[in-house]
């Protein structure tokens, strides 16, 4: 499932590219959980997530079949996803130009496909070393694909004058390693990851109307990522467990963004558990988000779990190289605030699990600035709906 933090927003190519969707109360406490010592046995394990999330006017489908194999001393994952998304494009064009109101409604799909591994290896009782990597083809969000067929249309509307639209080919990989430190054992562990991506985006273009005929004059499509992460996770008695993250990530012609999390599990009685998660990112000049989650489970006999949650989210703007300055100014899409509610209903076997989440998930933009009309249908407000299932079996 694509991140609900921001539908549309920059592209974390990091998450899209595993296609891991898990939700956040999920993975809070889920830190590369390393092999551990003990009997010579081999666990496997297969899963299917798959998730639908729709608006009126745009549809977004995602699945991913992961296998996992645990050994004494390692453990090794695999996972390949497919992901496809569609979009009734309809242009607002800017009123009285020639130029702009060349754009006409379409219907415009694709389809994203990725595979990713993460692996494990014990270096002794208590370090373990990590080894990721991974690659995909295709859009990772609509806005980039609602963005390039505005640009493809003014190309085809033009292209006796070449007015400098060439077709956009999305790819990329990426690869990561780190070290997973137990310093306290069973309830104290110390995380480090170092990453890098390559992305080839569809990329924006500057719109010169200067004189006719007039150019779109293409931006760079080829963006380098360096990130990191270090995060602390520990149990505290028999009830609670924590984990802190430090985020923080260099793409080409960005500023630094870092970006701060806690996520806390706690067990207040038998059956019951509380997930909450809070976080914060900053990026140079103006950029910040916010977000908090918290979901509350109830356990019947160890096999029925029935949960309800809620997550909301809010920035400043997002950086998007997709824009034509000329039009707005800056390069800063709308700020948005979204929330997402639902409920849930998981099923445990000895071997198998299967989960079912479900709900409204809503996004709010500002009215549109004076002069941006051309993109008042992709910055609107939406109310989408969404579901996700889940099934895992170990074998």
């Amino acid at each position: 499932m694509p991140s609900l933090a921001r539908i549309g927003g920059a592209s974390l190519a990091a998450v899209l590219v595993a296609a891991v969707s898990v939700s956040a109360e999920d993975a809070a406490l889920d830190v590369a959980s390393p092999p551990t010592a003990g009997p010579a046995l081999t666990l496997r394990t297969a899963g299917l997530d798959s998730s639908v999330l729709a608006a009126d006017d745009v549809f977004l489908a995602s699945a991913m079949i992961e296998y996992k194999q645990t050994r004494p001393a390692s453990e090794l994952q695999i996972a390949v996803s497919y992901g496809h998304t569609g979009i009734d494009y309809v242009p607002d064009p800017t009123p009285n130009s020639r130029i702009f109101s060349a754009t006409q409604p379409n219907e415009v799909t694709d389809d994203l496909v990725g595979i990713q591994s993460r692996n494990h290896f014990n270096l002794g009782e208590q370090v373990s070393w990590i080894v990721a990597g991974g690659a995909y083809d295709g859009y990772t969000d609509y806005r980039s694909l609602w963005l390039n067929e505005y640009y493809r249309q003014l190309g085809e509307r033009w292209a006796r004058y070449k007015v400098g639209y060439q077709p956009a080919d999305p790819w990329g990989f990426n690869a990561s390693t780190g070290l997973r430190w137990e310093y306290a054992p069973g309830k104290g562990f110390l995380q480090a990851e170092f990453r890098y991506q390559y992305d080839i985006v569809a990329p924006g273009y500057d719109v010169n109307i200067h004189y006719l005929p007039f150019k779109l004059i293409r931006r760079r499509d080829q963006l380098n990522t360096f990130a990191g992460r270090l995060s602390l996770e520990n149990t505290i008695g028999s009830r609670v467990r924590t984990l802190q993250e430090l985020l923080f990530a260099s793409t080409t012609d960005r500023e630094m963004r870092y970006s701060l999390q806690s996520s806390l599990n706690w067990a207040p009685a038998d059956r019951w558990t509380l997930r909450l998660v809070a976080g914060g990112t900053q990026e140079n000049p103006d950029f910040l988000a916010g977000w908090v989650s918290a979901t509350l489970e109830r356990d019947w006999n160890q096999t029925w779990f029935v949960s309800v949650f809620g997550r909301c989210y809010t920035d400043t703007g997002q950086f998007e190289n997709a824009l034509p300055s000329f039009l707005t100014g800056d390069t800063a899409a709308p700020p948005v605030d979204t929330l997402q509610t639902g409920l849930g209903l998981r099923w445990q076997g000895r071997k198998s699990s299967v989960k079912v989440l479900a709900g409204p998930y809503f996004s709010r933009y500002p009215d549109p600035k004076p002069g941006v009309a051309s993109f008042a249908n992709l910055y609107k407000s939406r109310d989408w709906y969404f579901v996700q299932f889940a099934f895992e079996h170990q074998f």
